[in-house]
């Protein structure tokens, strides 16, 4: 029988700095300018959704 093993026993793992870091916040502050255009929004009462006001009718 062979003495040798093929499977590894440690594995070496080196962190790599990580690049474009600030592509986080710039989503997180997206996604709250998002949410606050969103709320005023339907806040104001969605302009340009409401029904045209009815006419009245001519007078005899």
């Amino acid at each position: 029988m062979c003495d040798h093993d093929p499977r590894p026993t440690s594995v070496n793992v080196t962190a790599t700095p990580a690049s474009g870091g600030s592509s986080g916040l710039a989503f997180i502050v997206g996604g709250l300018v998002v949410a606050v255009l969103a709320g005023g929004y339907f806040l104001l009462g969605m302009p340009g959704t409401a029904a045209p006001s009815t006419p009245a009718a001519p007078r005899q």
